[in-house]
């Protein structure tokens, strides 16, 4: 598959999140199981104007994931434990889109990693994950997955 790669300026967001450390082989389960929690806290207080995402502080296989699965939140509210309301930090963002399973986004994390470096742009924060519309209405192949990875600010 051919990713195009652009830069995306984000706003910062605020959002209710779940960091945690999971197995590698768990994290297929764990990722849904957050979004859930999230879910339930967020709902009465509303939900934020961008898409629900991860993301990846710390991705080494075969060690265990260190991930924070997020939801953008109209306002903040005390959460209950284990979930904090915090900013995501928005800026300059080189991202492409991959549709179909999740699992096979990898190639368009190398995809933007490759740009970043072909192009001279540093990368600047963790990579995140946005999905942008639900597999369970679309059907896995066309799962959506915005792909970022944060860079520093361009020169010219």
């Amino acid at each position: 598959m051919v990713y195009d790669v652009m830069v995306k300026e984000e706003p910062d967001e605020l959002v209710a999140s779940i960091r945690s450390t999971v197995p590698m082989e768990r994290l297929g389960e764990a990722i849904p199981q957050a979004f859930v929690r999230l879910m339930a806290c967020v709902g009465p207080g509303g939900y934020g104007q961008g898409m629900p995402g991860l993301v990846m502080h710390e991705m080494q296989p075969p060690r265990p994931a260190d991930v924070e699965i997020f939801m953008p939140v109209a306002r903040p509210f005390d959460p209950p434990e284990g979930i904090v309301v915090t900013t995501l930090p928005g800026g300059p963002m080189a991202v492409t889109v991959h549709t179909g399973p999740y699992d096979g986004a990898g190639a368009a994390h190398e995809a933007v990693a490759e740009w970043i470096g072909e192009h001279g742009r540093k990368i600047a924060g963790p990579p995140r994950e946005l999905f942008l519309n639900d597999p369970h209405v679309v059907g896995m192949e066309h799962a959506q997955t915005e792909i970022e990875l944060p860079i520093e600010r361009s020169e010219a």
